[in-house]
């Protein structure tokens, strides 16, 4: 159940963390068209609000690593 529990608030957090990027980045677009330092500050603003590694390495564009050994690791 802690699993379950855990793995529920993980994705919870990161689909929160997505809908406040999204809305974000449409009052930027709808005060029209941003050039490259805006959304360059937006990205780093995106990155600095991530809740997990697996986010900021994804958006690094780096691979995550499974876990191998199955461990469970409550946090």
């Amino acid at each position: 159940v802690l699993v379950a529990l855990q793995f529920q608030d993980r994705t919870s957090q990161i689909l929160a963390q997505l809908v406040a990027a999204m809305r974000s980045l449409q009052a930027l677009l709808e005060t029209g068209t941003p050039d490259a330092a805006t959304l360059d500050a937006w990205f780093t603003e995106l990155e600095r609000a991530y809740t997990t590694v697996e986010q900021l390495e994804h958006h690094r564009g780096g691979a995550v690593a499974a876990d191998a050994a199955g461990e469970i690791t409550f946090f």
